[in-house]
């Protein structure tokens, strides 16, 4: 008899659980969709990187802070820039490349980069390689 009561125990706590995993929403993975690259001058003039700056935190170590303006009128899911660090001569001392994503249209998308610890300053520039829409 006890071991009738356990069964169906079991069994009710089976179906519990399957109903209720049946009727709970299930969402997929979200996953980035970029349809299209591009590489075309006129497009990338459309994305601006601004008010770029080199700082050291208070740990000591070295960033590079800026913002990307979407001048264009869709969205970007992301934006390939590429920062040139230039020494006090004015050689360029090193290249750093960054994925800015999710710039809504007319909207402006800021990033900050650390690259190890603070030797010396660099005077950083930024330009845009790369839209996916």
């Amino acid at each position: 008899m006890l071991k009738r009561i356990l069964t169906i125990l079991v069994l009710v706590a089976v179906i519990a659980a399957v109903y209720t995993l049946a009727q709970s929403p299930q969402k997929a993975k979200e996953t980035v969709d970029i349809t299209k690259k591009t590489v075309d001058k006129k497009v990338l003039e459309l994305f601006e990187v601004q008010n770029v700056n080199f700082y050291a935190d208070s740990y000591n170590i070295a960033h590079i802070y800026g913002e990307v303006k979407n001048k264009s009128d869709t969205d970007a899911k992301e934006v390939l820039l590429e920062i040139r660090l230039i020494d006090k001569d004015g050689n360029l001392a090193k290249k750093i490349k960054v994925k800015v994503k999710n710039i809504p249209s007319g909207q402006i998308r800021t990033f900050d980069i650390s690259f190890g610890t603070y030797n010396t300053a660099y005077k950083p520039e930024g330009k845009v390689l790369e839209v996916a829409y």
